[in-house]
């Protein structure tokens, strides 16, 4: 019996497809049961929220000798937003911590009001924008982190305005 090469090879191609199609039927993705990091539910209870004066800050948090950000009562790396306010009681500056790592956005605001630098962090590491602006609001300096290493391509003026 003499088969056409043609009519071999879709009939190759059917019984490929039919076998695909069947042989992953009925097979359900097995999840990975190892689980790293921290349940969200844990992060979420354990973050703070502290307020205060710049003494008080001094006073309330140190860096200890793994220079993790740590409060002063409870020797525990803190986890959570902080607030400092000036004399006057206006916010001059405004940052957050997981686990004593630098993590998230860092505010500081001049005497006046006006904003005075934006930086980001990642986990302890600077990763993001980094602004300073003047007292009249004036950009003075801009520059990009990307896991802690400046990235010098990304303003065409080297970031000095």
């Amino acid at each position: 019996m003499h088969f056409p090469i043609k009519s071999l090879g879709s009939w190759f191609a059917i019984f490929l497809f039919a076998f695909l199609l069947l042989g992953c039927e009925n097979q359900n993705p097995v999840a990975d049961s190892k689980s790293t990091g921290y349940k969200l539910s844990k992060l979420l209870l354990d973050e703070e929220y502290w307020e205060g004066t710049s003494s008080e800050f001094q006073e309330s948090f140190f860096d200890n000798e793994e220079f993790l950000f740590c409060k002063s009562d409870t020797q525990l790396p803190y986890s959570g937003l902080i607030k400092v306010r000036s004399r006057t009681g206006i916010v001059s500056s405004s940052s957050s911590y997981a686990m004593g790592l630098r993590d998230g956005d860092f505010f500081e605001w001049h005497e006046n009001g006006k904003l005075k630098a934006k930086s980001q962090y990642k986990e302890g590491m600077r990763h993001g924008y980094f602004y300073i602006w003047t007292e009249t609001g004036d950009i003075y300096s801009r520059k990009y982190y990307q896991d802690d290493l400046e990235d010098f391509g990304r303003f065409p003026d080297q970031g000095s305005i």
